[in-house]
């Protein structure tokens, strides 16, 4: 029988561009979202994942995510949909399995490069759901191969300005002033939605398996990054001074376990990231 791929949360930022992307290529794939199949649903998890017919490759970009970081309940439901996933599919079909989790698995502080081998320690509950899903299916595929890809901040076109750098680059268009907590002090490593969906698609026909942090290994200050949204649409930027003994949170990544196994990729910088997502935008208005 033939192989299908079957991405769950295909109507997310990155679930969207990894449908799309992959039905330009003729893919065998089906994608489901939270009206065709509710994962918090077992009666219809188990209609449409309980009896596949093809071997399968999974991808779960499914998750909930709450504006506020401290919020349980939604957290607790995407707890809920990886128990149902885990307890309702045909673990037979199952050839391979992809979860996308976050590097908010990591602790916030720390004076040194975050690598895999990092003990994970969240410091916010969807952190937190996150792990627990991670724990969960690392038990369910005992004999599934398993990749598990800790996404930074992802951004691009089709995340509704959700993101912070597109959230930027919106008050920017708008010509509406940046206002940059901690003066724009802390650092982060942000990857361009091309390059997650690029990478998606190279995963799924290799034997990569394990835990990978899915990282640039460059990290930006966010005063640098939005400087650079502002002087490309010629808004204003305005710094906040906050109290001075509350922590600068920086998050640095290590990622050379990535390099070993995508030796010759190269990712988007910001620079040109923001130049595409905003032609992007230009192009649909």
């Amino acid at each position: 029988m033939s192989k299908q791929i079957i991405i769950l949360g295909s109507s997310g930022f990155i679930g969207s561009n990894l449908l799309r992307s992959l039905m330009k290529d003729n893919k065998k794939i089906k994608g489901y979202n939270s009206k065709s199949l509710n994962l918090l649903n077992r009666k219809k998890v188990k209609q449409k994942l309980g009896k596949l017919k093809n071997k399968t490759v999974l991808i779960i970009c499914s998750a909930i995510i709450s504006k506020n970081s401290i919020n349980s309940i939604s957290n607790n439901k995407n707890i809920k949909m990886i128990e149902n996933i885990i307890k309702y599919i045909d673990k037979q079909k199952i050839i391979k399995l992809i979860f996308l989790s976050s590097v908010d698995v990591y602790p916030k502080y720390q004076n040194f490069k975050i690598t895999e081998k990092t003990t994970p320690q969240p410091e916010t509950n969807y952190g937190l759901s996150k792990l627990e899903c991670e724990k969960k299916l690392n038990f369910f595929c005992k004999s599934i191969p398993l990749l598990i890809f800790r996404l930074p901040g992802v951004y691009g076109p089709g995340d509704k300005f959700k993101s912070t750098i597109g959230r930027f680059i919106n008050l920017s268009i708008k010509k509406k002033i940046i206002n940059l907590k901690k003066k724009g002090a802390e650092k982060r490593d942000y990857v361009y939605i091309d390059d997650v969906i690029h990478l998606l698609k190279k995963s799924i026909n290799s034997k990569l398996k394990g835990v990978i942090n899915l990282v640039s290994g460059q990290s930006y200050s966010i005063k640098k990054i939005s400087t650079e949204i502002c002087n490309l649409h010629k808004s204003k930027l305005k710094l906040v001074e906050e109290d001075k003994k509350k922590k600068i949170n920086h998050l640095y990544f290590d990622n050379s376990l990535f390099r070993l196994n995508f030796p010759k990729f190269k990712f988007i910088n910001f620079t040109d990231g923001i130049k595409k997502y905003t032609f992007n935008i230009k192009q649909i208005k």
